[in-house]
Order: structure tokens, then sequence, then C-alpha cells
């Protein structure tokens, strides 16, 4: 009964701790928008991060569990290897001199990722965190 409310108190703590990031490409959600980017993110070459996976899971432990809340994370190991990717994604499509064919809404809420992962690798152990309430 009270585990969302162990939710919205972790979400305050890293509004407190941490830096927002934009997200006004995810925000409302749109049907099934998050795999649409994800596909966007796999399209350049980026598998090491997945924008569903920023909500598909539970708090880390030992917050509970509830379903009527989502909680993922992007840890600095996987913010550094897609960041990777997307450099070695951009060298090939610059060689090639053929990009993928997304829809310009995909490839404004990739960069947004992509923002927000530089945003974070640039402070040390830093990582992104996501809430869905």
């Amino acid at each position: 009964m009270y585990a969302i409310q162990y939710g919205y108190a972790y979400r305050r703590l890293c509004s407190l701790t941490g830096s927002f990031l934009p997200n006004s490409s995810f925000t409302p959600h749109r049907g099934d928008w998050q795999a649409i980017v994800d596909q966007g993110l796999k399209a350049l070459g980026i598998s090491a991060v997945s924008v569903e996976a920023l909500s598909d899971g539970g708090p880390p432990a030992p917050l509970p569990y509830t379903f009527a809340s989502g909680y993922g994370e992007w840890t600095p190991d996987h913010i550094a290897q897609a960041l990777e990717q997307f450099e070695a994604g951009k060298r090939a499509i610059d060689t090639s001199r053929q990009a993928p064919p997304l829809e310009p809404e995909v490839v404004e809420a990739v960069m947004e990722c992509l923002d927000g992962m530089r945003h974070a690798h640039a402070q040390p152990g830093h990582g992104v965190v996501g809430f869905r309430f």
C-alpha cells in the first residue's frame, strides 16, 4: 500500500542530488513511443541502453516494488558503451554517406537521450534514472 510512496520519495531524493534532464520528447507518452525511440537508437548502432528500460523495472533494493510505478537506470558503464556505439555508428554513416531513414521526431528524441548521456558521462560515476508514475 505504501510502496508507491517510497517511489515518490526516491524520485525526490534523485531530484535533490542529481540534475533534471530535459524529457520533452517523452512526455506525455504516446502509445509505444519508447519502443519506437529504442528502434531509432538501434538504427544508429546503440544497443547498450533502452528507453523502455527506464520505466519497466522496480526501484532499487531495498525499496519495495509496486506495479503502479516504474523505474529504470542507465549505469555509467552502459552510458559509456552507448556513447562509444554512437560514435562508431556515426563514423559508419559518414563513411557510407547513408543515414538510416528516421522520422524527425525520433531523431529529436534520440538526440535528447544522447544529450542526457553526455551530461551524465561528464560527471564521473553518474548515470541516468527514469521514473514512470
